[in-house]
Parts: C-alpha cells; structure tokens; sequence
C-alpha cells in the first residue's frame, strides 16, 4: 500500500526519478499505441530507488541488475494487457511484445548507463 510511503522514500523517489526512464510502447485501454515508462508505477520505483542506494554500499552489479528486473518485472507481469501487437508486412503474423520485454532486450545497457549516473 503505498499511502505507507516514509519522508525517506519520498526522498529516494526524488532523488532517482529522473534517472529511472525507460520508455516503451503498449497499446493504451483505447487502443492507441502510446508510450510507458517502465518505472511509472510507485513500487517499482521505490524498489528501484533501494536497489540503487543497496549498489551504492556493495557495488554488486549483478545484484542490482536483478534487483531492478525484478523490480520491473512484478509491475509488468500483473500487466499482460499491455501487451503490443507488432504486425510483419504481410499481416499474416502478429508478435506481442509487453513493456518488460522491450526494457529485458537492454538490460545490460541500462544497468551501464544507471552505474555510470550513480557512481
């Protein structure tokens, strides 16, 4: 629940919410493509936010690479109406992509990117 949120999370949030954009494409309730940041959900971003300030103090990439995967992927996996319908030329095949897979695809390079704001 977040109403449960203390002054110190709050602070998290603010002070690593900028860093944490990853924008992805989902097909919105109307059924208009629409772009998703992958931490606009306040648990992921908390969780995000700790994951952050846990590498801060072990300096554990692969820990902060699951952390945030994790992190992500609970948001995401309650979400499977997100899901984006890409069509080939032919229309004869549909792949669904949700938003966690399109951020999975650059995990490495995010996690690069996070480390080298942070440190």
């Amino acid at each position: 629940d977040m109403t449960n949120l203390t002054k110190k999370d709050w602070k998290l949030i603010e002070k690593y919410s900028d860093l944490l954009v990853y924008n992805t494409y989902r097909i919105s309730f109307t059924g208009e493509l629409e772009e998703y940041n992958v931490f606009d959900n306040l648990n992921t971003l908390l969780w995000s936010c700790r994951a952050i300030e846990q590498f801060k103090t072990n300096k554990d990439v692969e820990e902060l690479k699951t952390n945030i995967v994790c992190a992500v992927m609970l948001e995401q996996c309650c979400r499977f109406e997100y899901e984006i319908g890409i069509s080939g030329f032919n229309k004869k095949k549909t792949w669904r992509i949700d938003t966690y897979n399109q951020f999975i695809l650059n995990i490495d390079l995010f996690i690069q990117y996070l480390i080298s704001k942070i440190s």
